[in-house]
């Protein structure tokens, strides 16, 4: 399957594409470390989002796909 995969280069963040087993990520969970949820236990800290931004913002492509006429 793909996963995104965090790297830094010149102090800079960035989100790569990898290709993974998948049994290697299916039915397993990842943890954060408790310092990146909010005392309170209901948001994220300014850490968690420094974190994660990388691997979630940035240019967005998207197939596109010819419209054809599906019959029986």
């Amino acid at each position: 399957m793909v996963a995104y995969e965090r790297s830094e280069k010149n102090g800079k963040y960035f989100c790569n594409y990898v290709l993974v087993n998948l049994s290697a990520v299916a039915n397993t969970e990842k943890k954060i470390p408790r310092e990146w949820i909010t005392a309170d236990g209901t948001g994220l800290t300014q850490d968690f989002i420094d974190y994660a931004l990388p691997l979630i913002e940035g240019e967005s492509r998207f197939a596109k796909l010819k419209k054809v006429l599906a019959t029986k």
